[in-house]
């Protein structure tokens, strides 16, 4: 699961040792801190996240319903403080917000398609005439 914060960015996976945890991911030093201050992030390099650290499930689920509890703006872009990580995240909201347009364009033509079956289907097609040969 990825988690967009304002002030944090993490990748929360199963760990699949004990199904108790969760594996709490981040690419920025200080996001699993920001987030889980009780916690220190481990380094590690070479992985595709550079920080994590095991957290139990329930503390994740705590963590996750403050953060919605506390959410105090009505544009997520515009609470994000940080300008590089604001940068960022709109990155990925312009590749979403494509993925979007994209769809709907494919939900219209589906749509167009189905309207144009439909009508055909309403008028029975007329056998074809026959062309008369004329010798000449």
């Amino acid at each position: 699961m990825w988690i967009f914060l304002n002030d944090a960015f993490l990748s929360i996976v199963e760990d699949k040792n004990n199904p108790d945890f969760l594996l709490v991911r981040g690419r920025i030093k200080g996001d699993i801190e920001q987030v889980f201050p009780d916690y220190l992030a481990i380094e590690g390099e070479g992985t595709d996240y550079r920080f994590r650290a095991l957290v139990e499930r329930d503390i994740v689920a705590e963590a996750l319903y403050h953060a919605a509890c506390n959410v105090d703006y009505g544009n997520f872009k515009s609470s994000v403080q940080e300008r590089e990580r604001h940068d960022k995240y709109m990155k990925v909201w312009e590749v979403m917000a494509n993925w979007q347009s994209q769809a709907e364009s494919r939900e219209r033509a589906t749509e167009k398609a189905a309207k144009l079956a439909a009508k055909s289907a309403e008028k029975p097609l007329k056998p074809a005439s026959k062309r008369v040969k004329t010798s000449g």
